[in-house]
């Protein structure tokens, strides 16, 4: 996993527009006589719990939106106490506001298409209207992450064909689990871009924590828990052709259960090809003519050059693989060499 810090200017976009709106969204929806849930119920009245229970909402609608992944773990806690005492012995209401009401106000998907809702009083109904200054493409962009923060495996980035109005987007995954808590369908720090296969594939609708997993968004030194290495029993790279076997994980307690659903083990050794390139790379680090000759192009990083990839710490979120390719370097020793 990859350590990703969001800007300030991202939090500030996102209290400044998304939050204002779902806030006022909310007082309409609560104000409102009846509401429009689908065309089985046009015109719903709010029980007086649900009213209560979205009121609660509103009182920590600006947490909700932008609080730290440690806070939003103890809003859940207090949400579900609430929604306990709201709908005792109501399964009803509880199942209306969860499934029906809530993914509406907190709408994942408008966000990531850039649309913005507000609640029209003569029907009750959404009146959507484009938002082009912050939407889910935006937020990707300010965190300036390129590949999937999970797995190291594959791109994030949006591409807009042209001369068409269709835009390849990624994922954003919720870590604290949307259909479970809905109100967090669109809070800041629940939002981590990441690939296909692990948003849908592995990850889907297990109930993360933050006791159990890490979080990309606050857990330090996350490169530290898991690292690839080649084995011990492996004495020399030179000319040795690697085996499945030949792969080490070194993995840390707290990110097992991490490495276990999205199946980095399985899915690492699985590039084998590209980690045998490494290792005949780093075998050839110490030719000096070898190295003379990559230095002779006169690039910032004549190691990245080399290599073909970025081998610090600090840069494996900018290309897939990344990860191994540092873990490898880390192993070896390999660093520039100075002149």
């Amino acid at each position: 996993m990859i350590k990703i810090t969001i800007p300030k200017e991202a939090i500030e976009l996102h209290k400044n527009t998304y939050c204002k709106e779902i806030s006022q969204y909310l007082r309409d929806v609560i104000n409102s006589t009846t509401i429009y849930i689908d065309k089985n119920i046009p015109h719903a009245r709010l029980t007086s719990g649900e009213k209560s229970f979205l009121e609660f909402i509103l009182q920590h609608i600006n947490e909700i939106m932008i609080a730290d992944p440690h806070r939003l773990e103890e809003l859940i806690e207090l949400i579900t106490t609430e929604a306990d005492q709201q709908f005792v012995n109501n399964t009803t209401c509880r199942d209306r506001i969860y499934k029906k009401i809530l993914p509406k106000i907190f709408d994942y998907e408008s966000f990531r298409d850039g649309i913005s809702w507000r609640f029209d009083k003569t029907n009750g109904k959404r009146l959507s209207t484009k938002n082009e200054k912050w939407n889910g493409n935006i937020f990707i962009e300010k965190l300036g992450v390129r590949c999937c923060p999970y797995c190291n495996r594959a791109y994030v980035f949006s591409v807009k064909r042209e001369n068409s109005q269709k835009t390849v987007k990624p994922c954003l995954d919720h870590f604290f689990s949307q259909s479970r808590y809905p109100y967090l369908g669109v809070s800041i720090y629940n939002l981590v871009p990441c690939c296909t296969v692990c948003n849908s594939s592995l990850k889907g609708n297990i109930d993360f924590n933050l006791k159990d997993y890490l979080h990309p968004y606050c857990d330090e030194h996350l490169h530290d828990h898991f690292k690839v290495n080649i084995a011990t029993t492996v004495k020399s790279l030179k000319g040795y052709k690697l085996k499945d076997s030949d792969i080490e994980f070194v993995c840390s307690e707290k990110v097992q259960k991490h490495v276990n659903d999205f199946a980095l083990k399985e899915f690492y050794k699985k590039h084998l090809d590209y980690i045998q390139e490494i290792v005949i790379k780093i075998n050839d680090y110490g030719d000096k003519s070898y190295w003379d000759s990559i230095k002779r192009y006169d690039v910032a990083d004549p190691l990245q050059l080399l290599l073909g990839n970025f081998w610090q710490s600090e840069d494996i979120n900018k290309r897939p693989l990344a990860k191994i390719t540092a873990d490898l370097c880390e192993q070896y020793g390999i660093s520039i060499i100075d002149d």
